[in-house]
């Protein structure tokens, strides 16, 4: 009966376990088109993180960056954060609607060094100087602050720009 009871209990924790772990996982991007809609609906820039598998730096930029960020209520409120994985076999829908790899979407934006982090538009169009590497991780929050305040401002400016004056012609 204890055996049942030790068994019940580790399959719980086994499994809260792995909730635990997709809760702190940084989506994958998937529809770059349809997160670009929601940005511009929301009126907040997509955060790019170009990474791979096997780079130390880009699980240390999503563990001790993006995901604090995403569970702070950053993300979705201020910015979409996305992760562009060059490894992965998974095509992403690109914001021009064509299907390609991460390798092919890093590639477009010529982000073949990992981690580096792209700050988009709604269309996709880079709005601030790209982040790459993770060099000095103590200083890397306050750069990305100001990435996406930057971006931010770059995208109201725009918007503020395309609305009519008032009055009559």
């Amino acid at each position: 009966m204890k055996t049942r009871r030790h068994g019940a209990l580790l399959l719980l924790l086994a499994a809260a376990l792995l909730l635990a772990e997709a809760a702190l996982a940084i989506e994958p991007a998937r529809d770059l088109a349809a997160d670009g809609a929601e940005a511009a609906r929301r009126g907040v820039p997509v955060l790019l993180a170009v990474t791979r598998a096997d780079c130390e730096y880009c699980a240390a930029l999503k563990r001790e960056i993006l995901e604090p960020m995403r569970l702070s209520g950053d993300e979705p409120g201020r910015v979409l954060i996305r992760e562009v994985d060059v490894d992965s076999r998974r095509e992403v829908t690109g914001f021009d609607g064509a299907r390609a790899s991460g390798w092919s979407v890093a590639d477009g934006y010529e982000a073949m060094f990992t981690p580096t982090v792209l700050i988009v538009g709604p269309t996709g169009v880079e709005l601030v100087e790209r982040i790459i590497g993770l060099n000095t991780p103590e200083m890397y929050g306050w750069y990305l602050d100001r990435a996406i305040d930057e971006a931010t401002a770059v995208m109201a400016h725009a918007a503020a720009a395309q609305q009519p004056m008032g009055g009559n012609p």
